[in-house]
C-alpha cells in the first residue's frame, strides 16, 4: 500500500545526503520534491510462478522478507551480500508458517524483533515474535505487545519504526482502509491505542506505509479497488508533523494494473513494490536517479 553510472544493478549515482551511517542517502531528493526515479524492472532473480507481495527490507537493505503464495500464504526471506549483487535463493520462515495466511513482516534495525500479519486465529491480527540473533530461529509469535491494536476490523500492512518504538499499519474494516501509527514508551512496552493520519486518506482505502528512518517521508498506496492501486508519497518537517499533499509516484504507476506494497530502503536511494502488470503479483524495483 512505492543518469545511471558505472556497472551493477545499483551502479548509480548517490549524491544524497549523508545519512548518519557513514554514507549518503536519497532523502533530500524526497524533500525537495524533484524526485527522478528509473523505470521498474521486475526482480527476476526471486520470479515464480506463484503470486509474491508484501516485501520488507532491513536497515542493511541486504535482507528482504516477502510473501509467497505456495498453496497458502507464508513469510520467505532472502539474503545479498551486497547492494549491487542479486538476492538469493529464498527460504521459507518454517517457525511462522501455519495452514493461515501469514503476510507482511517487519523488523527491529537489530532484525530481533518482527511484527506480521495473520490470521492464524480466524482474525487477521498483528503478532510479535523475537530471536536471540539476527540469523536465529524465531520463537512462538504472540500477541501480547501489540493486544492494543488488534481489533474487529483486518491489521494489515505493519512497518516499524527504525526504533522499535512506533508501529504504522492499516486496519480495513470491510469498507474503509486507513494508515495509523502507534506508539510505546520502551522496547519491551505494549503499543498503546493507533491514531489515524487523516491527512493521507486519499481514497477509500489507504494501506501498505513505508518510511524513511526519520519518519518524515512516507510511502504508500491508495486505492478504492485493487485494479486502482496506485502508489504516493508525502513528506514533513519533524514527525511530529502531519503530512503534506501526498504525490504520485508516476514513473511505478502503470494505468488499469495494481501497484502496491511499496518499501523504501533505509537510504531512500532503492525501492521495491508488488505489481500485477505481467498478469501474476510480482516484486520490482526501482531506483533514484536523483
Amino acid at each position: 500500500m512505492f543518469a545511471l553510472v558505472g556497472c551493477g544493478r545499483f551502479g548509480f549515482a548517490r549524491e544524497g545526503t549523508p545519512d548518519g551511517g557513514g554514507g549518503t542517502s536519497c532523502w533530500s531528493y524526497w524533500h525537495a520534491g524533484d524526485l527522478v526515479l528509473t523505470a521498474p524492472k521486475r526482480v527476476a532473480e526471486l520470479a515464480s510462478t506463484q503470486s509474491q507481495s508484501n516485501p520488507s527490507l532491513s536497515l542493511d537493505n541486504l535482507t528482504l522478507y516477502f510473501e509467497r503464495d505456495a498453496g497458502n500464504n507464508d513469510i520467505y526471506v532472502t539474503q545479498r551480500p551486497s547492494r549491487d549483487a542479486p538476492w538469493g535463493t529464498p527460504t521459507r520462515l518454517d517457525a511462522l508458517a501455519t495452514t493461515a495466511t501469514e503476510s507482511r513482516m517487519t523488523t527491529s534495525a537489530d532484525g530481533m524483533f518482527a511484527v506480521f500479519s495473520s490470521n492464524r486465529s480466524g482474525a487477521t491480527d498483528l503478532w510479535t515474535s523475537t530471536r536471540t540473533s539476527a540469523d536465529g530461529t524465531f520463537a512462538a509469535p504472540s500477541t501480547e505487545l501489540v493486544a492494543a491494536l488488534n481489533s474487529g476490523a483486518a491489521e494489515l500492512d505493519p512497518e516499524l519504526t527504525a526504533d522499535g518504538l512506533g508501529l504504522y499499519y492499516a486496519p480495513y474494516d470491510g469498507t474503509t482502509q486507513r494508515i495509523v501509527v502507534a506508539h510505546r514508551p520502551s522496547t519491551t512496552a505494549p503499543f498503546d491505542a493507533p491514531a489515524t493520519l487523516d491527512e493521507l486518506q486519499l481514497s477509500s482505502a489507504v494501506g501498505d506505509p513505508s518510511l524513511s528512518p526519520d519518519e518524515t517521508v512516507i510511502a504508500f498506496s491508495s486505492g478504492a479497488t485493487m485494479p486502482d492501486n496506485e502508489l504516493y508519497y508525502a513528506t514533513r518537517s519533524n514527525r511530529d508533523a502531519p503530512f503534506g499533499t501526498p504525490v504520485a509516484l508516476a514513473a511505478l504507476n502503470r494505468a488499469g494494473v495494481s501497484d502496491g506494497d511499496i518499501e523504501l530502503a533505509s537510504d531512500g536511494c532503492e525501492l521495491y513494490f508488488t505489481s500485477d502488470r505481467g498478469g501474476l503479483p510480482e516484486l520490482y524495483v526501482a531506483y533514484v536517479q536523483r
